[in-house]
């Protein structure tokens, strides 16, 4: 159980004296990250929706978790326009880009397991990636709950959560790499509510997913998840085979 204490009164002062969205301080030896309300022009506010309903919705899932002790950062200052939680080390997909001649699929397979584990405790993400997880100290956190919310947390939301995690990693590592597999074979071995069979069959999804969005092909939009729908489909389908040959 991790408890909210009142806040360090030069924290605070440090983290109310950033400007930026997301910015890193550091006080006392130890480096926090700051996370202030989002503000946002119309378009960006209909295409993202609300920044005060997601801020809150981090808010109150990370304040849940923090409570459960679940593998989340350690929610130091809670307000209304700000948080600050403590640092949990280098995302997935840093790590992979840096990994030069080190191994890193432990890594994933951790990422795999703690988020089996998130799922496990009944919550789901929303929207989980590979900058999500981060890795410090030998340990897994998972950050960025702006799309988490009550409606999803059951089992079709935990197994859309796997589905969605999937796809972001095939799109920013370009394709099926050990490390895909890595984060499957963590996934499955902490799964003990058969949310991976869950998210084969969302999964079907994506045939027609992928249809639906090749006219956003020939736009020049970033939506490298939407180029990666196809790749995602075919990989779920070589996974759906693999599952019946088990």
């Amino acid at each position: 159980m991790s408890d909210i204490c009142e806040p360090d009164a030069d924290l605070l002062r440090l983290a109310e004296s950033t400007t930026r969205r997301i910015s890193s301080v550091r006080h006392d030896g130890n480096l926090y990250w700051v996370k202030r309300l989002e503000t946002l022009k119309p378009r960006m506010r209909m295409q993202k929706g609300s920044p005060d309903a997601a801020f809150e919705r981090e808010r109150v899932a990370l304040r849940k978790l923090n409570a459960m002790g679940a593998p989340v950062p350690r929610l130091i200052i809670d307000s209304p326009r700000l948080i600050v939680t403590e640092h949990c080390g280098s995302d997935l997909l840093r790590l992979r880009r840096n990994r030069k001649s080190t191994d890193v699929k432990p890594q994933f397979f951790a990422g795999g397991q703690v988020l089996a584990g998130l799922h496990g405790l009944g919550h789901t993400h929303g929207r989980p990636a590979l900058k999500d997880m981060c890795w410090r100290d030998g340990k897994i956190t998972i950050i960025d709950f702006e799309r988490s919310r009550p409606s999803l947390d059951h089992p079709r939301g935990r197994a859309r959560d796997v589905v969605l995690l999937f796809i972001n990693a095939l799109a920013a590592m370009k394709g099926v790499v050990p490390e895909i597999d890595a984060l499957r074979d963590g996934y499955r071995a902490a799964d003990e509510d058969g949310v991976w069979d869950g998210a084969l069959r969302w999964s079907h999804n994506l045939t027609w997913m992928s249809w639906a969005t090749r006219p956003l092909h020939l736009l020049s939009l970033p939506i490298r998840e939407v180029r990666t729908l196809a790749v995602a489909r075919d990989y779920f389908r070589d996974q759906r085979a693999l599952r019946r040959a088990e």
